[in-house]
């Protein structure tokens, strides 16, 4: 089951990539030409949604938003729908909403009668192991 921070969800769309090598230029303005110079390696910002079945019950989406609204500004762990592991991701931002349920859909959660649906933006901030 897919992951991030520990938190399971039941769906997970979206991609993380790996941090890439970056030129910077450093060509003065007299200059000719450009001179580069290998900068840092960095990932670009992914956006990840995820879903994930709640209570309805009051309690049951405050503790849910409390949740992921605290992993804002962390790194943690994300495994992905293949059970692939990325470590050191961090979490830009993570906005939340919910959905009411017909009735109860099944999932992870017994007599879940809502689906949280979040958007996350995630950065690799670090290379993956081999």
């Amino acid at each position: 089951m897919a992951s991030i921070g520990g938190l399971s969800v039941l769906t997970m769309q979206g991609e993380l990539s790996e941090p890439l090598g970056t030129l910077e230029d450093i060509t003065p303005p007299w200059a000719d030409g450009h001179a580069y110079r290998a900068g840092p390696d960095r990932a670009g910002v992914r956006q990840v949604r995820t879903t994930a079945d709640v209570s309805s019950a009051e309690s049951g989406i405050a503790t849910a938003r409390a949740a992921y609204e605290a992993l804002k500004g962390a790194l943690v762990t994300v495994v992905d729908p293949w059970g692939v592991s990325w470590t050191n991701v961090g979490v830009v931002d993570v906005r939340v909403r919910f959905r009411k349920l017909g009735g109860i859909a099944g999932g992870a959660v017994d007599g879940a009668d809502a689906q949280l649906v979040a958007d996350w933006d995630l950065q690799v901030s670090a290379a993956q192991g081999a």
